[in-house]
């Protein structure tokens, strides 16, 4: 039978117990990586995409942009170093938010496009819940709602500056 003095069982115990305190302050981070978009749209010549200065023009006619013809319809954007989501609020109305939560930079929309139940982004990593008419933050811990930029419809056309 093997005897263990005291000051080895201690030596074992601390090294086990350090290693948990290592893994339990590690794992609460682990889903705080940046969710990257799976094919955010990028400008290309045949993408329905045009850009002039710090203006985004969308034709939503295009295939990529089919999802904005109708109320909250939206696609994610990677534009003039922006990530960005552009959404149909109304048949007359649209609304530009930045990707980016103010919680801890994680990506708030893992699809590069879709329709939204409501007026809503959800950030993946922590919870944080965004109005997407306004950028607003409606549930944190994000501190504050993500930057808006202005966006106007006209004919098939959705219209985002990035000034």
């Amino acid at each position: 039978m093997s005897t263990t003095t005291r000051r080895a069982f201690i030596q074992r115990s601390a090294g086990m117990l350090g290693g948990i305190v290592v893994a339990a302050g590690v794992l609460p981070f682990a889903g705080c990586e940046s969710i990257t978009m799976k094919n955010p749209v990028t400008p290309d010549n045949n993408s329905g995409l045009t850009i002039d200065g710090t203006t985004v023009r969308i034709d939503t006619a295009a295939t990529a942009f089919v999802t904005l013809k109708d109320a909250l319809g939206y696609v994610a954007l990677d534009v003039l170093s922006k990530k960005i989501l552009v959404i149909r609020l109304s048949e007359t109305s649209a609304s530009s938010i930045s990707r980016v939560c103010t919680h801890q930079g994680c990506d708030i929309n893992a699809q590069e496009a879709g329709t939204l139940a409501s007026d809503q982004f959800i950030c993946p990593c922590h919870g944080s819940r965004f109005q997407a008419s306004t950028g607003a933050v409606l549930k944190g811990p994000a501190p504050i709602g993500v930057q808006r930029f202005p966006a106007t419809i006209a004919g098939s056309f959705i219209t985002v500056d990035l000034s």
